[in-house]
């Protein structure tokens, strides 16, 4: 049997979360392995762009823009994958709403 998991946010947890989406902006992504991956990268204001999509072996890494692209991370076989992001320093200052990324602006509305 499939287990639903998905539940409504409660207003905390969307606090706590919304902080991250507003000010990320640099994601770095490790592939620790064993098996390689491919992480495909798509803008998000540009509509009908063509994915990219970038293969990553163990001990290969990235840097991408999270707060200008959508990333996924695939691999075939079961394989570990390490991220972290850098945050903007003004923790007071919010973009504005054109700069939100999709996942910001769900929390927001």
């Amino acid at each position: 049997d499939i287990v639903d998991i998905e539940s409504e946010l409660t207003e905390a947890q969307v606090s706590r979360w919304q902080a991250q989406f507003l000010r990320h902006t640099l994601m770095l992504v490790v592939v620790l392995g064993p098996k390689p991956g491919v992480l495909e990268l798509q803008p998000f204001n540009v509509e009908d762009a063509t994915p990219y999509q970038a293969r990553l072996s163990p001990g290969e890494s990235a840097i991408l823009r999270a707060d200008a692209l959508s990333h996924r991370f695939t691999s075939m076989e079961d394989t570990l994958v390490m991220s972290c992001f850098t945050l903007a320093q003004d923790r007071q200052g919010r973009p504005s709403l054109g700069l939100l990324t999709p996942v910001a602006r769900a929390l927001e509305d």
